[in-house]
């Protein structure tokens, strides 16, 4: 990485020298700079590629070794599955929403919430980058490849008659698959799939899609599936991930990604304490696996850290309104090919603590359409509000907006929505209202908010910056107002019927 950056400082140095008239002594000066830098350049570039065939090389002789048998582990259920989901409580629409005077709040009852029952914030480590830095050099003999991907047209350079071949699926065949991707044909490829992950703006789950999105493109996914495999492989492994190889007693060959975090309702192996998952959702018994390390990898990470750039196909637009607030109408429109692509992603927890796979979809963040079109609404419903009140409406805008229903009645099966599916689909439940009013609390009034979980039942928590009414819990020492979302026409500071804060567990955002 030093390198790369000493290559980067150099080239910008040059190019942004003056331009004077030629044969003046700054002219021969800067030629002679230039010249010096292409050969510095030149030689590092070839010292980046020996380095690279060297390890390349040394993967694929071990890869040649004869793999091991190991069983896989039984996909982890969700756990709200055994769960009975609490029905939403109702009060009448005409119950006054509590307006106190806050300066002659009386400090109420405060629950404790144990440690034990906190979760904390997960840390975002570096993307993973390729064991030297990628650049394209234009082929003459190469054309586009073109696919789709979530309705943008991308496309990747490549000479088909270059194709690489498997005779079967051993390892010594599948070691040489490796060296033949190895070779400069597909050093385009790799540097394209890095340059429309950048341009997209893609989270790891996204690469993961495109690369193999690029493989089924190259190879005929019918004819020649077990080729497609080895090349997802081989991107994803030259772009930093860590990634392993099985085969299947059936001849199968499968791509096993490592992930920081656990994926309900998926095979995977153990190998060590490492978590290595089908990259595609298929079932496997055991693996003949290959497992040895590349310089530099590192697992893939789950979590979703900023917007996706992908193609603008937006839905029909729908009409949200509140019911206590007559005058709070937001009109919005999603796009489908965003909706599509949330749809494939998997519901993710934190290993050992089951019901912390809400934290991935509080934490992403909306959309530029969504910041542009539904935040000033909102913005404008709750201008010149005390923060008690601006909270209150966009409360009662969550609890009233939406219509309920529950993941079994509409899916058949446990899901959550991040916020641009609940503003999508026509029906959702306690946990989809409480990651959205979270999100919109958070960006329209800076304020910390908690997820507040009971046994089938998902609220929020809300940390008011002065004294506010109703009951509360301590998270670390700081107090958070209950605000539920299914709990329809309840001011803050209202627990639901039934939900016991004492034994709550907490996720912090």
């Amino acid at each position: 990485m030093k390198n790369r950056f000493i290559l980067m400082a150099l080239a910008i140095m040059v190019s942004s020298s003056a331009v004077v008239s030629a044969q003046t002594p700054f002219e021969a000066y800067r030629q002679k700079a230039q010249s010096q830098f292409n050969a510095y350049r030149d030689q590092k570039r070839q010292e980046f590629e020996e380095y690279r065939r060297k390890v390349n090389e040394e993967f694929a002789s071990y890869m040649s070794k004869e793999w091991v048998w190991n069983e896989t582990c039984e996909a982890v259920e969700d756990p709200k599955q055994s769960v009975p989901q609490v029905e939403p409580v109702v009060l009448p629409e005409t119950e006054p929403v509590d307006l106190p005077d806050l300066s002659e709040i009386d400090e109420t009852e405060v629950v404790s919430i144990e440690v034990d029952d906190i979760f904390l914030p997960l840390p975002v480590d570096p993307a993973p980058e390729p064991v030297i830095p990628m650049v394209y050099e234009e082929q003459t003999d190469e054309m586009a490849i073109a696919f789709d991907f979530y309705g943008a047209e991308c496309a990747v350079h490549f000479n088909p008659s270059r194709k690489a071949v498997l005779k079967n699926t051993w390892s010594a065949a599948v070691a040489n698959m490796w060296r033949a991707l190895s070779r400069k044909a597909y050093d385009n490829i790799l540097t394209d799939c890095l340059a429309i992950r950048d341009n997209l703006n893609l989270c790891d789950w996204g690469y993961l899609k495109l690369t193999g999105a690029v493989a089924e493109a190259i190879y005929d996914s019918s004819k020649e599936r077990n080729e497609a495999v080895v090349l997802q492989s081989f991107l994803l492994n030259q772009s930093g991930y860590k990634i392993r190889m099985g085969r299947s007693r059936d001849g199968r060959l499968h791509t096993l990604i490592s992930t920081a975090d656990d994926m309900y309702g998926r095979m995977y192996l153990n190998l060590d304490g490492t978590h290595y998952y089908l990259a595609k959702d298929e079932k496997a018994p055991g693996l003949y696996l290959f497992n040895t390390k590349f310089p530099g990898e590192k697992s893939l990470r789950l979590g979703i850290y900023n917007e996706q750039n992908l193609e603008q196909q937006m839905s029909e637009q729908r009409v949200l309104r509140s019911t206590r607030y007559s005058d709070l109408e937001v009109s919005s429109e999603v796009n489908l090919n965003l909706v599509a692509f949330l749809n494939d992603y998997p519901s993710t927890y934190r290993r050992d603590m089951p019901y912390t796979q809400w934290y991935y979809y509080a934490t992403a963040p909306v959309s530029q359409k969504v910041r542009d079109e539904v935040y000033p609404r909102l913005s404008e419903s709750i201008k010149d509000k005390n923060t008690w009140e601006a909270v209150n409406i966009l409360l009662n805008f969550v609890q009233t907006a939406f219509e309920y229903k529950t993941d079994d009645e509409v899916w058949g099966c446990e899901r959550s929505f991040f916020p641009e599916e609940t503003l999508y689909y026509p029906y959702c439940d306690c946990e989809d209202r409480s990651i959205f009013f979270s999100r919109i609390v958070r960006d329209l009034l800076g304020l910390d908010v908690v997820l507040v979980h009971y046994p089938g039942h998902l609220a929020t928590a809300v940390h008011f910056p002065t004294t506010s009414p109703g009951d509360k819990i301590s998270v670390n020492g700081a107090q958070f107002t209950i605000c539920d979302p299914t709990f329809k026409n309840a001011s803050a500071g209202r627990t639901m019927p039934g939900m016991d804060n004492s034994t709550a567990k907490i996720v912090i955002l």
